[in-house]
């Protein structure tokens, strides 16, 4: 993100007097005497003091956010907001991210990200209020509310809740600030990704003379083409009237899934100083056909057998797999879990 400076022009105002009008348990207000210099132009204001706030923008592991709805005695109305709180006297505010969101929603979560801050309302408050993703999160405990406080638990899918900003059902400013910044925060992260196109060319080879006449009138066959590589030949599964001596989709797809997970793991157990001398998976996927002939993968499980050089080696052998299904592509890409059965054993 540019870090350019705006150059103002304007000249400050400069606070001759101050003085405390009230006190209350979490905010005072200010009687400020203020003066423009070149114009020995003077002015008092009410200013309100008080502590840094936070918000935290908190993602479970399947792209969903935590939420709390509550009661604004404001507005006189329920609001749907994310977790957030006051940050307490020598407190930094990452701390209080984390704690808020234990206390309001009894969840946590693994890595925590600085978003930034903004003047939460610069005409009248001293403050700012700090927004912090918190990554991989899951419930933990109990709320741990504070006297006055009622609060509902909420976790939806990301996009849902953006949706809920954008028709302004999601309404507090300081909300919207923090889905700002994180939108702000994402969007750099893509552009600084390295992207990589890929090409395929597929030809169907299974016209038996009248096309698809009818259910029964052509075969499933087809071929893969890619540049430079042998062509692979390909049918749909037997149980769809497919060839069963070709690949179908679905083995492809599971394949790619344990071959993308093969290569991550090799590259961290060789980052680690782990020597990988056999690897074998028996992947396993389940897929689901519904009534009208749709479907989709359920889920999918591993079954790598490692053999590494030594004895010493094999619990950090084990361990890096959960690594390498957080790194694989093809794993990110896909909306249902993968398990790993896995067993490591030492040549030694």
């Amino acid at each position: 993100m540019s870090k350019k400076i705006f150059n103002y022009t304007i000249e400050p105002w400069v606070t001759t007097k101050e003085q405390v009008e009230y006190t209350t348990n979490i905010f005072k207000v200010l009687s400020r005497d203020m003066k423009i210099e070149s114009e020995d132009h003077k002015a008092t204001f009410s200013i309100i003091e008080a502590p840094d706030w936070i918000n935290v923008i908190a993602l479970t592991e399947e792209d969903e956010i935590v939420l709390v709805e509550q009661y604004r005695y404001g507005i006189e109305e329920p609001t749907l907001e994310l977790p957030g709180g006051m940050v307490d006297s020598g407190e930094h505010p990452k701390e209080t991210s984390i704690r808020e969101l234990k206390e309001e929603t009894g969840f946590a979560g693994t890595e925590v990200i600085n978003l930034g801050k903004v003047s939460s309302n610069p005409a009248i408050f001293t403050n700012y209020t700090h927004t912090y993703l918190i990554k991989n999160c899951k419930r933990v405990s109990d709320q741990n509310l504070d006297g006055n406080e009622r609060i509902n638990v909420h976790v939806i899918p990301l996009e849902e809740f953006l949706d809920l900003v954008a028709n302004g059902e999601v309404h507090h400013s300081l909300v919207v600030a923090a889905v700002a910044k994180y939108l702000l925060w994402e969007g750099e992260i893509m552009k600084s990704a390295t992207k990589h196109h890929y090409k395929s060319n597929l030809e169907w080879t299974g016209n038996s003379g009248s096309g698809t006449l009818d259910y029964k009138s052509y075969e499933r066959s087809y071929v893969v083409k890619i540049e430079g590589k042998p062509t692979l030949e390909g049918s749909s599964d037997p149980a769809f009237r497919g060839d069963k001596s070709k690949y179908n989709p679905e083995e492809l797809f599971l394949a790619s899934i344990s071959s993308c997970h093969l290569l991550w793991y090799l590259h961290l157990c060789s980052a680690n100083k782990i020597v990988v001398l056999e690897y074998e998976d028996a992947a396993e996927g389940m897929m689901t056909e519904h009534k009208d002939g749709s479907g989709k993968y359920e889920s999918v499980t591993l079954h790598p057998k490692v053999v590494v050089e030594k004895e010493s080696m094999m619990e950090l052998a084990k361990s890096l797999h959960k690594q390498a299904n957080e790194m694989c592509y093809i794993a990110n890409s896909c909306n249902f879990d993968i398990g790993h059965e896995v067993e490591v054993v030492a040549r030694d």
